[in-house]
């Protein structure tokens, strides 16, 4: 995502960002946005503003190959409507990219940056990182154990230095999942997670 010379705004984005790790906003965490942007007096056009970002840097890499498929489409689709933006916010976003991407681009270069990757805050996992499985998943939670363990993670309980939280959903009422909410840990679904750490 995104970042500024203005510690309030990215601030704001970084709270904004782990909040959409799963794509989805819950109801504790459009609080803490409201709180974060009320504290950091930041006006409500202010944060579409930065929303609006946002999505453009989405939509860069959803066009890091030249083209937007119908998959990347309709996560973007989903991601204006979750940020409260309007689908001509997005087609903005689109036409801003390519215009850049047009105007960027050397004679012959088809405007393609490999090394253009989306970056999450708190999200990016290193071996040794502790991550919980909670509340009733679809996966049994010793496969997903097994699965973190493999890939270097250490499951267990939640601590302060917990990584992330995967549980039914964001709004689970799980008492781990009421915890990692208290200390600010991020609560992913077991599909996010598995996106996280392919197939």
């Amino acid at each position: 995502m995104p970042r500024t010379v203005d510690a309030r705004v990215d601030s704001y984005l970084k709270t904004l960002e782990r909040a959409l790790l799963d794509g989805v906003l819950a109801e504790h965490e459009k609080n803490e946005l409201v709180d974060v942007a009320a504290a950091l007096g930041l006006s409500r056009g202010a944060v579409l503003e930065l929303h609006a970002g946002d999505l453009e840097a989405m939509a860069e890499v959803a066009l890091d190959d030249g083209i937007v498929t119908d998959q990347e489409r309709a996560n973007l689709d989903e991601m204006a409507a979750v940020l409260g933006l309007r689908r001509i916010d997005l087609e903005r976003a689109l036409a801003n990219v390519t215009a850049r991407r047009a105007d960027a681009a050397p004679a012959g270069d088809d405007g393609h940056t490999a090394d253009l990757r989306l970056g999450t805050a708190g999200a990016a996992l290193q071996p040794g990182d502790r991550i919980v499985f909670t509340g009733v998943i679809a996966r049994e939670r010793t496969a997903w154990e097994g699965l973190a363990c493999s890939l270097g993670y250490v499951p267990g309980g939640v601590t302060k230095t917990t990584k992330l939280v995967v549980a039914s959903g964001p709004n689970s009422q799980s008492g781990k999942a009421a915890k990692a909410r208290s200390c600010g840990i991020p609560i992913i679904t077991e599909q996010a997670f598995a996106r996280m750490v392919g197939p």
